[in-house]
This record gives C-alpha cells, sequence and structure tokens, in this order.
C-alpha cells in the first residue's frame, strides 16, 4: 500500500503562516502520475482512471489550463501559468471518466504535471 506524505509551507512575507508547516500522511491503494505536453483545444479530457481520487496535484508550467474535479460541469477553475490545484485526504469519486478533467484554451501547448492517489483500480 502506496504510502503519500506532504509538507505545506505557506509564507506571508518571508515569514510562516499560523498553522504552517502542515505535515500529513495518507495511505492509497494506487498512486498515478503523468507528465504530458498538453496541447492546445480539443476540449476537456479525462486524464488519471481511479475511481475515487484521495490525493490530488494538478500542475500547469506556462499557459492556464481548466480543470474540472468530480463530475463538474460548470466553467471549472482556472490554474494560471505555474499554478496548482492540491487535494490532499479529499474525496473525488465520480468515477474513472469524470472526476478529472483538463482543457487548455490557452492558444499554446503548455507542459502539466498530474498526480493522483487513491482506491480502486
Amino acid at each position: 500500500m502506496p504510502t503519500l506524505e506532504a509538507t505545506l509551507i505557506l509564507k506571508l512575507d518571508g515569514l510562516d503562516l499560523a498553522g504552517t508547516p502542515i505535515v500529513a500522511r495518507l495511505f492509497v491503494d494506487d498512486v498515478q502520475t503523468l507528465d504530458q505536453n498538453k496541447p492546445d483545444g480539443g476540449g476537456f479530457v479525462a486524464l488519471g482512471s481511479l475511481p475515487t481520487v484521495q490525493a490530488l496535484l494538478v500542475r500547469t508550467l506556462d499557459e492556464p489550463v481548466t480543470v474540472r474535479l468530480d463530475g463538474q460541469s460548470d466553467a471549472g477553475i482556472v490554474i494560471g501559468p505555474a499554478g496548482f490545484i492540491f487535494v490532499f485526504g479529499g474525496t473525488i469519486d465520480a468515477g474513472a471518466t469524470t472526476n478529472l478533467k483538463v482543457q487548455n484554451a490557452s492558444g499554446f501547448a503548455t507542459p502539466i504535471q498530474v498526480m493522483t492517489g487513491g482506491t480502486g483500480t
């Protein structure tokens, strides 16, 4: 059983914010990673195949991308260049084809990094 560990440090003007660092450990059945150059266009594309996602990292490097989670069908969450979404200890369970979808409509290809950890394969 894979073990994911996360340490989150948030700083304001160089000083740790109250309550950080946060250190957490999560036991999951499976971990999937994806590094790809996401082309422009093509609509929302499902990424990953875990039916239940408990840990998620989606990071875009150069261009904004839009993320939909847990069967979301509205506008989604836009991540700006060099931005990321991080969920640790959550439940994203809409099913393997709808729990994570990403769209790049920036006009340019962009590298993205995705990590999912969860249950069911």
